[in-house]
């Protein structure tokens, strides 16, 4: 902290001006001296030199040569211009430094409505944010004072009275100081049992969407077209003397064919009826789809077990975030405007962070934000949002003829506070689901039979179960768990690897006398 006077000065202006060397006095004592004895006294000890107004040697004896004023002191362990400054302010007497002989101080006599003269003062920051500090201090300054940040030097420069800098300095004394930094251990375990059992013989296929057609038969066609169309050759006009004419080639713009066939006796599995024998005239028959039944005697389990152990450190009452994440890319068509009546072809381009209401939707992993905040000797107040998020599949919707994929992200929250002891340890649980689904697929009454049901039912049965744990630590850093290193790297010099000359062989230049061919 360093200081500058400005031109109109108090008796504080005096402590400014102290130096290392003076020495503090075992006693000062006094006992009914005149106060100008006093006060030339103290300055001769204290190296300065001083001179009385006549306003003050006028007033300080009677006509027979008494002292008005009497000094009666007896102070210990003082500077003798601590002990000046003191007496000054007691009687009501103020010391001005003349800037153009500022090795003279003038005793004059306070003027009782003289306000308060400004005092410049650097003030540099240790710990808090320099900016942050300004505004706080502000608020403690009268309408005269003034701050300033200086956010290079990281200092305060502060122009006020020496009332409103001991205000300062009692702000700054409780609030500039090293803040606590704590250490977020996290541990994300996750498990999932996925058993499935799938047993039985299913008829669906065959009982559940027969298509039966009675009539002329059932076909399926199909229509090719094709651009340019097949040539087509067009005899001429004959000639005078009956002599055919020549043809000419036309090629259409496109042309088209259709194929029909009937599924009877085409290669089509089914069950047909042919009634064309016993109808006149032959003209119908009955069509069926074949039979169709699924044999399934399968079991199959899948265990999931997801571990992760992020740390980070923080200042008290500072936003940590923990994350390992990937990004899982989003392709979206953009479709540029029309030019001279043409659409030109459309772009496609893949989107790394798709913003859902402030949330970044295809981000997957694992996170966990935490405002740590120390209370109390050694607890620390938690502020947590841990998130786990995943890929579980994929959607497809189709618009305007056209097929979509986007994947689908599962996400799993919590937000929370707790306060928690240092070094101990916050678990979080509640994110647990169970879900279990069973199926039955039979054929009535054959389905039901004893032994042979078997045959014509099929049972199902899934469960999904998912546990999700967090275990938070927070723990209070102190000096002792840094480890210092000594690093040479600045007096190090790099090691220079001398230029070879490369052979012919190796190099693309020409050999010379300085490139030897081997």
């Amino acid at each position: 902290m360093t200081g500058m006077n400005v031109k109109a000065q108090n008796n504080a202006a005096l402590l400014a001006g102290a130096t290392a060397k003076e020495e503090v006095a075992p006693k000062i004592e006094y006992q009914d001296a005149s106060i100008d004895v006093v006060i030339k006294d103290l300055a001769d000890q204290a190296g300065i030199n001083v001179t009385l107004d006549s306003k003050i040697t006028d007033a300080l004896y009677d006509q027979a040569g008494k002292p008005l004023k009497k000094v009666s002191i007896k102070w210990r362990d003082l500077t003798a211009r601590q002990a000046l400054v003191a007496v000054l302010d007691n009687y009501g007497y103020v010391a001005i430094v003349d800037p153009a002989n500022p090795k003279v101080v003038r005793i004059t006599v306070k003027d009782p409505n003289a306000q308060e003269p400004l005092v410049l003062k650097v003030v540099k920051v240790r710990h808090a944010n320099v900016t942050n500090l300004a505004t706080l201090v502000k608020a403690t300054l009268s309408t005269r004072s003034q701050v300033q940040a200086d956010v290079r030097s990281g200092s305060l420069i502060i122009a006020a009275t020496e009332s409103d800098f001991a205000n300062v300095s009692n702000v700054l004394a409780k609030v500039d100081n090293a803040a606590p930094q704590i250490l977020i251990e996290a541990k994300f375990m996750e498990t999932a049992k996925n058993p499935k059992s799938i047993k039985g013989i299913d008829w669906s296929g065959t009982l559940e969407g027969q298509n039966l057609t009675f009539g002329n038969g059932l076909t399926t066609g199909s229509t090719i077209t094709k651009a340019p169309g097949d040539a087509v050759t067009v005899a001429g006009a004959p000639l005078p003397s009956g002599a055919a004419g020549a043809s000419t080639t036309i090629t259409p713009k496109h042309s088209t064919a259709t194929t029909l066939e009937t599924l009877v006796g085409s290669g089509i599995g089914g069950l047909s009826l042919d009634t064309t024998r016993g109808f006149h005239p032959s003209t119908a028959f009955l069509n069926a789809d074949g039979v169709k039944a699924v044999i399934s005697f399968l079991n199959t389990d899948s265990d999931t077990d997801f571990i992760a152990n992020p740390r980070a450190v923080t200042m008290d009452n500072q936003e940590a975030e923990l994350s390992v994440i990937r990004n899982v890319p989003i392709f979206e068509e953009e479709q540029a405007p029309a030019m001279q009546g043409a659409l030109p072809p459309s772009t496609v381009k893949p989107n790394y962070s798709l913003d859902v209401k402030g949330t970044i939707l295809n981000e997957i992993g694992i996170k966990l934000v935490v405002k740590p905040r120390v209370v109390g000797t050694s607890d620390v107040l938690l502020d947590l949002k841990p998130e786990i998020s995943s890929v579980e599949g994929t959607a497809r919707v189709t618009l305007g003829g056209r097929v979509s994929e986007s994947p689908i992200f599962r996400r799993q929250k919590l937000t929370t506070q707790a306060t928690v002891p240092s070094g101990n340890t916050l678990v979080l649980g509640g994110l647990m689901s169970d879900e279990t689904t069973k199926g039955y697929t039979k054929v009535p009454v054959l389905g039901d039979m004893p032994g042979v049901g078997l045959l014509f039912r099929k049972d199902s049965k899934t469960r999904s179960k998912r546990t999700l744990l967090i275990f938070v630590t927070p723990s209070l850093v102190t000096d002792g768990d840094f480890q210092p290193t000594t690093s040479t790297f600045l007096k190090t010099k790099p090691d220079d690897k001398p230029d070879i000359d490369w052979p012919a062989w190796d190099t693309g230049k020409p050999a010379s006398k300085y490139h030897p061919l081997f």
